[in-house]
């Protein structure tokens, strides 16, 4: 059982006891009395303490908040005393009334007779002195639960309205909600009277019923500081302006120090105005030493400042009345106000719709006069002449001066020269220009560079007209502007037409017999040379190892790749030529393996069968796959032909012949029947197999007396020679015969079975 409920049970048994012992052994009103005034006493103290505990409590604060009356304790310390003043006072509340109770059954006891009044009266002893203790306990957890929020965390003074939901931190100086120091929003920091030293923070409702105090929002009240300002924009893609003044008002508002900028809205601007930043307190560009924000303040404005809004530059150029003398009396020296500059377009907007709007009386509309007003005119009786328009026009009617012009353009960056053809209309002296385009010249197909129209020789007035689109076909505009006419026209001159100067090269014939019927011929036509470049001579790039070199080199020539076309005649594998080879080499055991080298005619591809000999200790059979060999130089480098790699061909194969290949130099020494019969059925192809070229070639190197004498000294050594040695006497005479040219003269004039031929034969052949 806990210690509520036998406490409980306790006060239960023993009041009821007492009371019904009480009134059967007293029998009149005084047990009742008594047995109230026991029940009552517990609960008239407890409300005497809370009367005292909060008077006291009241004491103390009203203490401390009293003006001018400063306790010498803080917060906490005054906590921790009311609570321990408080356990203090609930004992001895406990101990006094458990000793009266005591007392007074003690007495009621005495005077009784019966054993069950004694019982029941220690029972209600028992009884009070465990209640007493239960609410000693409970009132004393009770107080330190009231206290422990106090002493654990002091209550942060901060604005609600600067708060977050839940949130008590101060924020950090130079936000925009606050600052580093905590405070509530009417408290400041003010001086007494009378005391130029120390200040004190008081309370705000000490402070309000102490002195008054207006707040600034109050104070500064709807009243705003103006500004007139303006910062300049940048304008890309126009011929007219490359910058636009656009004009703003900044407005401070003195009650919370906040900024706001307007523009205001300008008819057909086609910019978005109005509110042009909202209102806020404005960062500045760079924080102070500490790395706090700053913000726009009172002490940046003034007429002449430049302030940075956003990246913006704004300017102030004037402020008006009220801000003039607010600043005047806060110390502040204001400027005189300055003028707003004005951007070309403006200006020359406002000339125009000054002339639009007849605000301009001497402005030149250009049609006072044109041919509805004439005819209107006439048919109303008044006398009209002829028009000069009208002359023209019947007199020249479709007659047109063709010229050809060229405008040089390489002075820029991938400039080219342009050319045009310059059309003349005779019968209202207007000028058309069209594009004349070369295939492939890389220039956008546009019809023309001016359209038919008069044209002016003062370059600011053929700009105007492009602008304004000011009409140039009337008598009174022609007589005060000067216009291109056809005299102005000659071979050689230049025509300054929106800032390009164009030079005529030559005209038609047509347009050269007019000139000479009007007694101004041409010059003779001016010829430009265009410089022709040669064409970038293509290098393809090497071979990065990837399938074969021709399916990479078609990356080269076509956006899409496609396989290489192979003739019918390469897949032919049947056509073989072969040779007996040996390596080139002093190495010993390389000096005895044999080799035989395969070459297919259809795509001249190479492949190497080694013969195995017995206890040779080198592994016969395949030395090399079928494959296309390029061709080396004895460095090992590759030997490139137009940039591109160089194979090995057919007729790089022959009896003599010293090829390289995979790193190794083959000696050709023998050719099979098959191999010979086939070259020498094809001199065309194989010019060492052409038994006439080879006489022609030893004809025309050898010296006939030199031969004579060196046959007649082998004759008599020896009667006939082989390959080898009539290879070295045409050699040692200077003649530059290969060992394939030997094996041709023997094989057509020789012994094809011996392959020797006769000593006494040569002279006939070669002499």
């Amino acid at each position: 059982m806990s210690a509520l409920e036998s406490t409980g049970d306790s006060v239960a048994q023993a009041g009821g006891g007492l009371i019904n012992v009480l009134r059967r052994s007293l029998g009149h009103r005084l047990g009742y009395m008594i047995g109230l005034m026991m029940v009552m006493s517990f609960g008239i103290g407890t409300a005497f303490y809370l009367i005292g505990f909060s008077e006291l409590v009241m004491v103390v604060v009203g203490l401390h908040n009293v003006k001018g009356f400063a306790l010498p304790w803080n917060e906490d310390f005054l906590v921790v005393t009311v609570a321990t003043a408080s356990v203090i006072l609930t004992v001895l509340i406990v101990i006094a009334g458990g000793n009266l109770a005591e007392f007074v059954l003690e007495r009621t006891a005495a005077r009784a007779s019966s054993a069950v009044v004694k019982k029941a009266s220690q029972y209600f002893l028992l009884g009070i002195h465990k209640a007493l203790a239960f609410s000693f306990v409970i009132y004393a957890e009770l107080g330190f639960v009231l206290a422990a929020p106090a002493i654990l965390e002091k209550q942060k003074v901060v604005p609600m309205i600067f708060r977050r939901h839940g949130d008590t931190e101060p924020k950090n100086r130079g936000h925009a909600l606050g600052n580093a120091k905590p405070a509530t929003f009417y408290i400041r920091e003010l001086e007494r009277q009378g005391d130029t030293g120390s200040t004190t923070l008081l309370d705000a409702s000490v402070l309000m019923a102490t002195r008054p105090f207006n707040p600034k929002f109050i104070a500064y009240d709807k009243r705003v500081l103006r500004f007139e300002a303006y910062f300049l924009e940048a304008v890309h893609e126009s011929n007219l302006e490359n910058y636009r003044v656009r004009r703003c008002e900044v407005l401070y508002y003195l009650e919370d120090d906040t900024l706001q900028i307007t523009e205001p809205k300008v008819e057909n601007s086609g910019i978005l105005q109005g509110n042009f930043v909202k209102r806020h307190r404005i960062p500045m560009p760079e924080s102070d030493d500490r790395g706090n924000m700053q913000f726009f303040t009172l002490h940046h404005l003034n007429v002449g400042e430049e302030l940075t809004f956003y990246g913006r530059t704004f300017h102030l150029i004037s402020a008006d009345e009220f801000t003039r003398n607010y600043l005047v009396s806060q110390g502040v020296h204001v400027p005189p106000d300055e003028a707003i500059p004005r951007d070309p377009y403006t200006v020359l907007r406002q000339a125009h719709m000054a002339r639009e709007t007849g605000q301009d009386p001497d402005a030149h509309y250009g049609k006072k006069k044109y041919p509805m007003k004439d005819f209107m005119e006439a048919s109303l009786g008044k006398f009209a002449r002829p028009s000069d328009n009208l002359r023209r026009f019947l007199a020249h009617d479709r007659e047109v001066l063709r010229f050809f012009a060229v405008w040089d353009d390489r002075e820029k960056l991938y400039g080219i020269r342009h050319r045009y053809t310059l059309h003349f209309f005779l019968a209202d002296n207007t000028i058309e220009i069209l594009e004349s385009y070369e295939r492939n010249s890389g220039c956008d197909p546009f019809p023309k560079l001016l359209n038919r129209a008069k044209l002016s020789k003062d370059p600011e007035r053929q700009a105007c007209a492009a602008v304004c689109d000011e009409a140039a076909d009337d008598e009174d505009a022609t007589t005060q502007h000067n216009y291109y006419s056809w005299e102005d026209l000659a071979i050689g001159e230049y025509l300054q037409i929106y800032n390009r100067r164009i030079l005529l090269l030559d005209a038609d014939a047509s347009t050269r017999s007019w000139y000479e019927g009007h007694n101004m011929p041409l010059a003779r036509a001016i010829t430009v040379k265009e410089e022709v470049s040669p064409p970038p001579v293509f290098t393809p790039p090497g071979h990065d190892g990837l399938g074969s070199e021709e399916d990479s080199l078609q990356s080269c020539y076509h956006l899409l790749p496609k396989a290489p076309l192979k003739s019918i005649e390469s897949l032919d594998t049947t056509e073989v030529l072969r040779f007996r080879a040996r390596f080139e080499t002093e190495q010993p055991e390389d000096v005895g393996r044999r080799f035989v080298i395969s070459v297919i005619v259809s795509d001249q591809s190479v492949s190497i069968i080694e013969f195995i000999q017995r206890n040779s200790g080198i592994v016969g059979g395949k030395f090399l796959e079928r494959t296309r060999i390029k061709r080396t130089r004895p460095d090992g480098s590759v030997v490139m032909t137009d940039g591109r790699n160089s194979w090995l061909g057919l007729d790089d194969f022959y009896v003599g012949a010293r090829v390289r290949m995979t790193g190794r130099t083959f000696v050709l020494f023998e050719i099979d029947e098959y191999s010979a019969k086939y070259m020498e059925a094809r001199p065309a192809k194989f010019a060492r197999s052409d038994k006439l070229a080879v006489l022609r070639k030893v004809h025309d190197q050898v010296d006939n007396s030199a031969l004579v004498t060196r046959i007649s000294e082998l004759q008599k050594k020896q009667s006939q020679v082989d390959v080898e040695e009539l290879t070295s006497v045409l050699n040692d005479l200077a003649v530059d015969v290969a060992q394939h040219d030997a094996f041709t003269i023997i094989r057509n004039y020789g012994d094809k079975t011996t392959m020797k031929i006769d000593l006494g034969a040569l002279p006939q052949l070669l002499v």
